[in-house]
């Protein structure tokens, strides 16, 4: 199905760096997932409805409450330097 020429090339462009060694395994795994693959695309999906999820559930949601007060001048207050309710921070090169 994929010889090891090809197994070098994919390695090639994906800039993967497999030793000559192991690339004898890369085909035969790769391979094993090519036959897989075929295995799959045998199989009937045409009364098989197309999902967004695997779980046939809803999403919880919480109710968007505001449950923290604002602290901007609290937290303001503590920093060194404030302009437009902006932190100065010194730049960073």
């Amino acid at each position: 199905m994929i010889n090891q020429t090809e197994i070098q090339k994919i390695a090639k462009l994906a800039k993967l760096a497999i030793l000559p060694e192991e690339v004898a395994y890369y085909t035969e795994e790769l391979t094993r997932v090519l036959i897989f693959m075929q295995q799959l695309q045998t199989v009937d999906t045409e009364k098989v409805e197309p999902m967004a999820y695997a779980f046939d559930s809803m999403q919880h949601w919480r109710e968007d409450i505001i449950t923290e007060t604002d602290a901007l001048k609290a937290y303001q207050a503590l920093a060194a330097q404030i302009e437009n309710d902006l932190y100065i921070v010194p730049a960073v090169i």
